[in-house]
C-alpha cells in the first residue's frame, strides 16, 4: 500500500514535470493551449500538496522542537520558495489570462508588469523544481528501482547535482534574456507612445487657426465656416422678415381702429343733424303729398302711386 502510494506520488510528480516543460514552449503551443495546460498544472499542484501533507506536517513539528536535520531544513526552504513562486505565478497568470478576460475578469495594474512577474516566477519555479528533484534523487532512484552501486552514491550525487546546476544556470540565463526582451519591448512601446504624443502636440501647435489659414476651396475647415456664416445670415434675414410682418400687422390694426373711431362719430352726427333740421320739412312734404297724391320732391311731380325714383321712400311718403 505504501509502495503504491509512493508510486502514485512519483507519477504525479512526473506529470507535473512534463506539464512544466510543456508550458515553457509557449511560442510553439500558443496562448490558448498554454493557459489550458496551466489550469491543469495548478490543479495537479493541489494533488501534489495533498500527497505531501504528511511530510510537511512532520517537518513543521521537527522545526518547532529544533530537531530538524540540515538536509531536511534545506528541503523545507526549497519547498517554501516553491510555494511563493507558485503563488506569484498563479496571480500573474490570472492577471494576464485571455480566457479569464473573455469572461470579464480583470486585475488592476499594468499588463507589462504582470507579464514580467509571470516570466520571472515561471523561470524561478523551473530552477527550484530542478533543485527540488535533485535533492530527492535517491528516493526517486529507489522508487523507480534504478540500480546503482551504493559505494558510488556520493559520486553519483555529485554528478546529479552538477547536471542540475548546469540546468539551473541555463534556465536562469534564458529567463534573464526573456526579461531583457520584454523590457526592451516595453521601452520601445513607451518610446513610440511618447514620440506619437510629441508629434501630435507639435502638429497641434503648428496648425494655423482658421483666421490665419490660407483660403482653399477644398479646405474642410473653411467650408464649414462658410456654411455656418450662411446659416447665420439666413436666420438674420428670417428674423428681419418676421419683425417686418409683425410691424405691418400692427400698423394695419391701428389703421382699422382709427377708421372705426373716425366713421362712427361722423355717422352719428349726420343722423342727428338730419333728424333735427329736416324733420319739419318731411312732415310738411308728407302732408302736402298725401293731400294731392303727387310727389313734390323733384320737378317730375310723379304720382305717388307710380313713383319714378326712390325719394318718396327716403322721405317717408311711401
Amino acid at each position: 500500500m505504501a509502495r503504491m502510494k509512493k508510486t502514485t506520488r512519483i507519477a504525479f510528480d512526473a506529470v507535473l514535470s512534463i506539464m512544466l516543460v510543456f508550458e515553457m514552449f509557449i511560442q510553439y503551443t500558443g496562448d490558448f493551449l498554454h493557459e489550458v495546460v496551466g489550469f491543469a498544472f495548478f490543479a495537479t499542484i493541489v494533488a501534489h500538496l495533498l500527497f505531501s501533507r504528511t511530510w510537511m506536517s512532520s517537518t513543521v513539528k521537527a522545526a518547532r522542537t529544533g530537531k530538524l536535520p540540515t538536509r531536511r531544513r534545506f528541503k523545507a526552504v526549497i519547498g517554501i520558495a516553491l510555494g511563493v513562486c507558485m503563488l506569484l505565478l498563479g496571480v500573474s497568470s490570472a492577471a494576464i489570462s485571455q480566457i479569464l478576460a473573455s469572461f470579464g475578469f480583470s486585475m488592476a495594474g499594468s499588463y507589462l508588469v504582470w507579464k514580467a512577474l509571470h516570466t520571472f516566477s515561471s523561470y524561478a519555479l523551473c530552477i527550484l523544481v530542478v533543485v527540488h528533484l535533485t535533492s530527492h534523487w535517491a528516493s526517486l532512484a529507489s522508487t523507480l528501482r534504478i540500480e546503482y552501486n551504493p559505494a558510488r552514491r556520493q559520486a553519483i550525487g555529485f554528478g546529479v547535482k552538477g547536471v542540475a546546476t548546469l540546468g539551473a544556470v541555463a534556465l536562469g540565463v534564458s529567463g534573464m534574456q526573456s526579461l531583457s526582451v520584454q523590457q526592451a519591448t516595453a521601452q520601445s512601446l513607451a518610446a513610440a507612445t511618447e514620440e506619437k504624443e510629441a508629434l501630435e502636440q507639435e502638429a497641434a501647435q503648428q496648425q494655423p487657426s482658421v483666421a490665419d489659414r490660407p483660403y482653399r476651396e477644398d479646405d474642410q475647415v473653411v467650408q464649414e465656416q462658410k456654411r455656418q456664416e450662411e446659416r447665420a445670415r439666413k436666420r438674420k434675414r428670417q428674423r428681419a422678415a418676421d419683425e417686418n410682418a409683425a410691424s405691418s400687422q400692427d400698423a394695419d390694426m391701428q389703421q382699422d381702429q382709427a377708421a372705426e373711431q373716425y366713421e362712427k362719430p361722423a355717422d352719428e352726427g349726420y343722423s342727428e343733424q338730419y333728424s333735427e333740421e329736416n324733420s319739419w320739412y318731411e312732415e310738411e312734404i308728407a302732408s302736402d303729398s298725401y293731400a294731392a297724391g303727387i310727389c313734390t320732391l323733384c320737378r317730375k311731380n310723379c304720382s305717388l302711386s307710380a313713383p319714378q325714383c326712390d325719394k318718396p321712400y327716403e322721405f317717408g311718403l311711401l
